[in-house]
């Protein structure tokens, strides 16, 4: 986008939390004049992105490709469920379906913490009309997968199969999710899993460093508890606990049936209203407070450990934020490296410092967001001599893109941003965890095309805005396992938050 066209971009960003009823509704006059032919491409752009205070440049061009992919259709039945569906004309006849639900390991009680992922595994070990034995086999008959999968703020089960299995995919989704019995038995038999699980989990070192991560920037809050929940919690969950999550949060207003693929949305609708139909329209829970970020640090020290693996962390922004995007493309300019990668050397500017100094064997940057908050920051591992250098380097580079972000790099990392998230689109999986994930937050399937001309909107201005909101002289947390004795402390990674000159 031209640099010479003043728009007021945040003000378009903060459209994504409006509801696509409302953009149908609140189009403007102000797009209309430079919308030109209602066929055209960017036509369709303007009526995607409704009412805006600014209006599009006329200049502005959208490739006609986006522009004519297939919509995500939506519809509401009357027990309050979302339907969304989108076709895909090369699935070839395969089909991902299933339901978001806007509930969380952060919705868990506090004397339960880990209850979310413990039903996860009840759900497909028995219901009131099959036992665990006949929905594996019916599965199998099918030739269907079927997965699930708990993060902090949502829950999800899906189906991949074939398009003329998807009613019989629905069915057993539903029969699990509302005829599961919780037996006694199987209770304690996965809780058996669970603690397996857990500790597979904190073997991973990745997952541990985000986990303490979580824990001491969000302490006191649900959303810095573990997703399996701790040890203790594990061995005293019950039925009970099970059953009352399920009830209190798998409501329609929480849910969205969603279908991706080889699927057409006036079955799904049908489908919807067969099998979801009966589920309750009133949403039991009550509104999760907005945590609050500490800054602080939470390190386990292994003196006898040969690596060391440290994350760092800054309050950021919820899905939903103006400035979201311009984190993302922020995130992409950091980048990633791996030693044993060789074409991750000139994935950025830090990575080939990684590279060149010898800072450590790996880093990444990581940009979570969830629906009221987020966490920006890098995550790295290396010899005991490294960390700190390492640590600088990072800081140093954030400070860097704070304050003198050019033109040239950002245009590198919004093509590799947009072709990033064109990737995570490829396969019918995607596309679904894609649909569900922006009903629940956005209230809307975001285009392709805005995507892309929102990404294109940030410039080196608003990546300094959002860099300096976020980083720039603001509190900051640490994570640390390991041989780390040579890390610098927290008073040190704080006062690395800001350039005194630039």
């Amino acid at each position: 986008v031209p640099r010479s066209q003043h728009l007021d971009w945040s003000a378009m960003l903060r459209y994504l939390v409006r509801s696509s009823r409302k953009a149908a509704q609140s189009l403007s006059t102000a797009v209309a004049p430079h919308a030109g032919p209602a066929g055209s491409p960017f036509a369709k752009l303007a009526r995607s992105l409704g009412a805006v205070t600014a209006p599009l440049p006329p200049d502005y061009t959208v490739d006609p490709y986006l522009a004519s992919l297939p919509p995500t259709e939506v519809s509401v039945i009357d027990n309050g469920l979302r339907v969304a569906s989108e076709y895909i004309p090369d699935a070839n006849e395969i089909a991902t379906v299933g339901v978001h639900i806007d509930a969380g390991s952060r919705d868990d009680p506090a004397s339960a913490v880990g209850t979310a992922h413990f039903c996860e595994h009840l759900f497909f070990k028995g219901t009131e009309k099959r036992s665990q034995e006949e929905l594996e086999r019916d599965i199998e008959n099918m030739g269907a997968q079927f997965n699930a999968y708990t993060s902090r703020d949502h829950t999800v089960f899906y189906a991949r199969c074939f398009r003329k299995d998807v009613p019989k995919a629905l069915d057993l989704l539903s029969e699990v999710l509302f005829k599961s019995t919780f037996n006694a038995d199987r209770v304690e038999n996965e809780r058996g899993v669970i603690l397996r699980e857990l500790q597979e989990v904190n073997s991973d070192m990745e997952e541990l460093i985000f986990d303490c991560l979580h824990e001491t920037a969000f302490q006191g809050t649900p959303l810095g508890n573990t997703i399996l929940g701790p040890e203790d919690h594990i061995m005293t969950i019950q039925r009970d606990d099970l059953v009352n999550h399920v009830q209190k949060h798998y409501t329609a207003p929480r849910m969205v049936l969603v279908g991706a693929g080889a699927v057409s949305h006036d079955e799904m609708v049908d489908m919807g209203k067969q099998y979801f139909g009966s589920v309750s329209s009133q949403d039991n829970s009550a509104p999760a407070e907005r945590p609050f970020f500490t800054g602080s640090d939470l390190r386990i020290r292994d003196d006898n450990a040969p690596y060391g693996y440290f994350a760092i962390g800054f309050e950021s922004v919820s899905w939903d934020d103006p400035d979201s995007f311009a984190l993302m493309v922020l995130q992409t300019l950091l980048g990633q490296y791996d030693r044993y990668v060789p074409e991750t050397v000139n994935n950025s500017r830090l990575a080939q410092r990684f590279h060149e100094d010898n800072l450590g064997y790996k880093f990444m940057s990581f940009n979570t967001f969830y629906k009221d908050t987020g966490i920006f920051g890098a995550y790295a591992m290396g010899e005991p001599h490294q960390l700190n250098s390492a640590c600088w380097a990072i800081q140093n580079e954030m400070c860097r893109l704070a304050y003198q972000a050019k033109e040239e790099e950002l245009a590198i990392a919004r093509n590799k941003l947009k072709t990033n998230l064109c990737f995570a689109l490829d396969t019918t999986a995607g596309a679904f965890d894609d649909i569900g994930r922006q009903l629940l937050v956005y209230g809307r399937r975001v285009p392709l095309a805005e995507v892309f001309a929102r990404v294109d909107a940030v410039d080196s201005s608003a990546l300094k805005r959002a860099a300096q909101r976020v980083i720039v002289d603001k509190e900051i947390s640490a994570s640390a396992y390991g041989n780390i004795g040579k890390l610098q402390d927290l008073n040190k990674m704080r006062r690395n938050t800001y350039w005194l000159r630039y």
